[in-house]
Parts: C-alpha cells; structure tokens; sequence
C-alpha cells in the first residue's frame, strides 16, 4: 500500500505524462529541485520502476543528471511557446527601421513600454 496522498499521487502522475510528452516533443520541463533554483531540464528517459528522470540542462547538452520525483519541490512543467506583443505608437504608418529605431530608443532610455502576452502554436 502506498503511503502517497491521492493529491501526491496525481501530482507524480502528471510529472510522469508531462516528461513522456517533453520527450516526444524535444521540449525542457521546468521545476524547482530545492535551494529556490528553478531548473530547466531536456528530459532524455526515466530511471528506476519510474523512481525519477534523467535529461541534460536545457541549453547545456553536457551535464547528464536524475531527478527523483520525490524530491521535485514544486513542478511547473513543460513551458508552452508564448508571444509577446510590444506596442508602439506612430504619427503615421512606419517603415521596418522606423519600429526598429523607437524599440531601441524606448527600451534603452528605459520608457514605459506596453505589451501582451498572446498563445501561439506548439510549433516555435
């Protein structure tokens, strides 16, 4: 009998079907391993009766690691590709160096710049 709440079992469940789908999607997870650190991790397989995964750091192919799901503090999961919209104002319509010269200037003489956040397809 498992001494796992039924919410810590869910919760193991979906790290599990989360890790599968970053496999089969070349996608990092994300989570907090301890110490407050999140980690963004390209999982590679499991290890164990499913005791945890292993992958390399996201952007970092060289450091091979495991992660026991017991020790997983708090899971955000897979990231989902996301667009940020910036706005910009314009007396009259502006050509390609016109946005490209306010963005600059705004941001390096650290205006106020507005912006949204907009989903986009899962194929960036």
């Amino acid at each position: 009998m498992s001494s796992k709440t039924i919410d810590e079992q869910m919760n193991e469940s979906q790290i599990i079907l989360d890790v599968i789908d970053a496999i089969k999607t070349d996608r990092p997870v994300r989570f907090d391993y301890g110490a407050d650190t999140v980690r963004e991790i390209k999982p590679v397989g499991f290890f164990g009766d499913y005791a945890g995964f292993e992958g390399v750091e996201a952007g970092d192919n060289t450091e091979f690691r495991r992660f026991r799901f017991d020790s997983i503090k708090e899971w955000i999961g897979i990231g989902l590709p996301t667009k940020i919209v910036v706005e910009l104002e314009f007396a009259d319509y502006p050509t390609d160096n016109d946005v490209k010269t306010k963005l600059y200037n705004t941001l390096t003489e650290n205006r106020k710049i507005i912006w949204r956040v907009e989903e986009c397809p899962h194929t960036i």
